[in-house]
């Protein structure tokens, strides 16, 4: 516990990857339920305030590790050596796609979709696996275990949000053909919904696993080893995944067992994303900490 608490901005800085990385999963959450769920004008203000609080929290670890590295002093120089570093281009980066995606996801999702993909390569940039640069390959995997991750996240996120908006609506039965060709997006996710999403979840999962699995094996390789304290983050981190596949697997008896119960499920859906917070939590402070 000592050695975390020597780094000096693990936990702020965790709590801004956190918030940064739960706006774009929602963001890409609402990407791939667009044609189901539409949220209204308060849903994307939520987004952008996630983004840019996280955004604003994390150039506050910077500049604070500037000012130490200057004598504790704040001057026009400190500010200098702030936007020189790639971890603050990264997060304005970051920043400038979040207000694009945003502004974009109504009017052209495909542009949305690019400018998120630009929020996750700022984010990508701005962690330890970014400072060897763009051109090595632990950053591309890096990337492409969060952008599949991430997509997961906020495809959970939006449906339980539609399930719980919704507590009584019935599960079992397809929405009618003529709410679904005026207003899709007031009809809660139903049992098709859910059965689609299973079955794009598992590759989705085996995937992230696969990619995580490699980028961990690069890690290892290159630092000859894991520190404790990254060890120990690591170990949190892989528990939370496992409770993570324990309740997709409890989720996927659920869709098969018949008669359905839209209770349970929703139960589970809720346990599985609690897990899946903790695993965001754990990932952002992973971040944080140095592998070797």
């Amino acid at each position: 516990m000592l050695n975390v608490l020597e780094h000096p901005h693990l936990f702020d800085g965790g709590l801004a990857r956190a918030m940064a990385y739960l706006a774009l999963a929602l963001i890409l959450g609402q990407l791939y339920w667009r044609q189901r769920l539409q949220q209204g004008p308060a849903w994307g203000w939520l987004v952008w305030f996630l983004g840019t609080t996280g955004m604003l929290l994390a150039l506050n670890s910077i500049w604070l590790s500037v000012s130490t590295a200057n004598g504790g002093q704040a001057s026009d120089s400190s500010m200098l050596d702030m936007l020189s570093t790639q971890f603050t281009r990264a997060w304005l980066m970051y920043w400038l796609g979040l207000c694009l995606s945003l502004w974009l996801l109504r009017r052209i999702p495909w542009l949305s979709l690019l400018s998120a993909i630009a929020m996750l390569l700022a984010l990508g940039l701005s962690a330890h696996a970014g400072e060897a640069g763009a051109l090595h390959l632990v950053f591309w995997l890096d990337v492409l275990h969060m952008g599949l991750a991430l997509l997961w996240l906020g495809s959970l996120s939006l449906m339980l949000l539609s399930r719980l908006s919704s507590p009584d609506a019935e599960i079992t039965h397809p929405i009618s053909a003529r709410t679904a060709a005026h207003s899709p997006e007031r009809a809660p996710i139903g049992l098709d919904d859910l059965k689609r999403f299973s079955m794009l979840a598992l590759p989705l999962f085996i995937t992230i696993l696969l990619s995580g699995l490699a980028r961990l094996g690069l890690g290892w390789e290159e630092n000859v080893g894991f520190a404790f304290t990254y060890a120990m983050m690591l170990l949190f981190k892989l528990s939370a995944v496992l409770g993570v596949m324990l309740c997709a697997w409890h989720l996927r008896k659920l869709l098969r067992h018949r008669p359905f119960s839209g209770k349970q499920f929703d139960n589970g859906l809720s346990a599985e994303y609690f897990l899946a917070l903790l695993l965001l939590l754990f990932t952002s402070l992973l971040t944080q900490l140095s592998p070797g």
